[in-house]
């Protein structure tokens, strides 16, 4: 636990790894802000698993999933990134049911429409209870959906998240996926002030590398029998960027918010 003191008090603002309460975070963040006991004093008057993250000054310190509250919409010059829903059961299968896109994906390949629609039905839940869905893909011009992207997890005390993306085989080598990601992380480091953003793609797979390397993303190793995927352990290719090298990174202009 980092404590960091501002004169004789410490400003702090405290989660809950459960099911929020907000009640209950208020009650505490009133307490916190009007004592000087140390920590220890905090976690016996609020023992039900709060993490403590005590910083200098003012301002709220906000965990991911209560900025998808309200699910944030995001555009690039040629994509939409918004929520996934059932409208988009028939696109969605389109590019699912290929063998290629599914080729180094940790799903297998969709034999029926029936598959597309029991994913979209895990996304819409995942939006209703964790909050942090993916976005899916809207192709601004063709309004259709072309693919999806999410942080597939995170973690909230080091601020740091993965990154996961599918995309239509149709629009492989076009510069979409690029262009979205750097969106993504724009989003990422600026909005939900994470500081280290990662993703991971099958050593084979070139493509996915590539996008990565493209939107300033640094090999960092290769994490060996990473993964149980299609009945075998997987070695996978590991990208990071950090906060610091975003600015200076990118090749081409910012995406438009």
């Amino acid at each position: 636990m980092d404590v960091v003191r501002r004169g004789q008090r410490l400003q702090i603002t405290a989660f809950t790894h459960r099911a929020y309460d907000l009640g209950r975070r208020r009650e505490f963040e009133k307490y916190a802000a009007t004592t000087s006991y140390g920590s220890s004093e905090y976690e016996k008057r609020y023992p039900e698993s709060w993490t403590l993250i005590y910083y200098q000054g003012g301002g709220a310190m906000m965990q991911i999933e209560e900025h998808f509250q309200e699910f944030p919409v995001l555009e690039t010059a040629r994509t939409r990134l918004r929520k996934i829903s059932y409208a988009d059961q028939e696109d969605m299968y389109s590019y699912c049911r290929s063998p290629i896109v599914s080729r180094y994906t940790v799903w297998d390949t969709h034999q029926s429409l029936e598959d597309t629609k029991a994913f979209i039905e895990f996304v819409l839940n995942r939006y209703d209870i964790q909050k942090v869905g993916p976005w899916g893909i809207e192709h601004k011009q063709e309004k259709k959906l072309i693919g999806s992207c999410s942080f597939v997890s995170w973690d909230n005390r080091n601020k740091r998240a993965e990154l996961g993306y599918v995309l239509s085989n149709k629009y492989w080598n076009q510069g979409y996926m690029t262009e979205v990601i750097r969106r993504v992380l724009e989003f990422g480091f600026n909005e939900l002030g994470l500081v280290r953003i990662e993703a991971r793609c099958h050593v084979d797979n070139i493509g996915s590398a590539r996008v990565m390397e493209k939107t300033g993303m640094r090999f960092e190793g290769i994490l060996r029998r990473h993964i149980w995927a299609k009945g075998a352990f997987q070695d996978v290719k590991l990208y990071s960027i950090i906060k610091d090298e975003f600015a200076s990174e990118l090749e081409e202009g910012p995406a438009i918010s």
